[in-house]
């Protein structure tokens, strides 16, 4: 094992491009969001790689026997949560967040038993965008919406934005190349964003 990473490292330092020699770099990469396929589109040219806000919302509330209590006297933590991925849903359907993607990717609840009502849920939130301002906007407006949907059922929030990474807009002169290239052999193509 020592022998092989000894190795990789004397062969890495040799495998580095000297300063200047490369002007760009090109990822090829398989389409993830289905647009280039469902339009028949062999290629997509990126202009734009989109920011992206990732945030954990934590409802907290009380476990308790699911026979316990009436319905109506009843406060749920997995509800709430359920109010809450239909609010992020929402966001991200709206016609004017047109290219905007927001999405709870990721639920915890404890204790998580057929059994017992939930007493905390975690959800991971990921918004995504190619438009910073509109990113920022809507991140804080569903933290916003997730806490009043947590006060209106007697529940603490805490909200913690865990990442934010702002979008990149790729040179043009770049896309220009790649879209002559296109052009030169006959391929079909289309600009694209990734939001991916």
């Amino acid at each position: 094992l020592e022998f092989r990473r000894v190795l990789f490292r004397s062969l890495l330092s040799e495998a580095r491009w000297p300063s200047g020699d490369a002007a760009i770099f090109l990822e090829l990469h398989v389409e993830q969001a289905r647009i280039l396929e469902e339009q028949g589109v062999p290629l997509g040219l990126v202009d734009a790689i989109a920011g992206s806000a990732h945030v954990m919302l934590t409802v907290q509330g009380r476990a308790d026997n699911s026979g316990g209590q009436l319905i109506r006297d009843r406060s749920d933590v997995l509800a709430a949560a359920a109010d809450i991925v239909l609010t992020v849903e929402s966001a991200g359907r709206e016609p004017a967040n047109h290219g905007m993607r927001a999405v709870v990717s990721h639920m915890d609840v404890e204790p998580n038993s057929l059994t017992t009502k939930a007493g905390l849920v975690r959800l991971s939130m990921d918004v995504r965008d190619i438009d910073t301002e509109r990113l920022r906007a809507v991140t804080a407006s569903l933290i916003s919406a997730a806490g009043e949907i947590c006060g209106r059922r007697g529940f603490a929030l805490d909200a913690r934005v865990i990442a934010c990474n702002s979008p990149v807009i790729l040179p043009t002169w770049v896309r220009q190349v790649a879209i002559n290239a296109c052009r030169d052999i006959g391929l079909e193509y289309r600009v694209i964003a990734s939001a991916a």
